[in-house]
């Protein structure tokens, strides 16, 4: 994977000689409020009560991370597909200034919505693809424990929280 990138780098470098290059990966990952139903300890003849919510709450939080310099733009979704793709990397473009002078090499996983021919990819912007089934070679995917910490044990009311 390391020489598949090196040789990526060096042609979009090649092929767009006054540009500035750079290096950025995108993955994503689903957060969700689920309610799981478990036995309880309830005194005799009472029937305990367990409040639940009916149906479990999704979140897609979608994350553009740049290795070299830590920064990284991110996204909550409500789902995820090719529109909102295609949405993500307009405004990731529009955010790193991608484009003539600067080329921006995105390291994605193969999932539908990332290489969709009806995908539309900006100027300046190149994805390189991941192996199958191969999430620990994903630079991005290191974010997600501490996304997940981060929302543990909370409650929200609804979707909006």
């Amino acid at each position: 994977m390391e020489k598949k990138l090196s040789a990526s780098l060096a042609e979009i470098q090649a092929a767009h000689p006054q540009a500035k290059v750079e290096l950025w990966s995108q993955d994503q990952a689903r957060l969700g409020l689920f309610a799981s139903l478990r036995r309880v300890w309830a005194p005799g003849g009472k029937r305990p009560i367990a409040l639940v919510q009916p149906r479990p709450i999704w979140a897609y939080v979608s994350a553009f991370v740049h290795p070299a310099s830590a920064g990284s733009h991110l996204w909550v979704w409500s789902g995820v597909n090719i529109a909102m793709m295609t949405a993500m990397l307009a405004s990731f473009a529009t955010r790193t200034a991608a484009g003539a002078r600067k080329r921006i090499v995105l390291v994605v996983d193969q999932a539908g919505w990332h290489s969709s021919p009806k995908l539309l990819v900006p100027e300046g912007v190149h994805s390189v693809y991941l192996p199958s089934h191969t999430p620990e070679l994903q630079p991005t995917a290191r974010l997600w424990p501490y996304v997940r910490e981060a929302v543990a044990n909370d409650t929200p009311a609804d979707r909006a929280d």
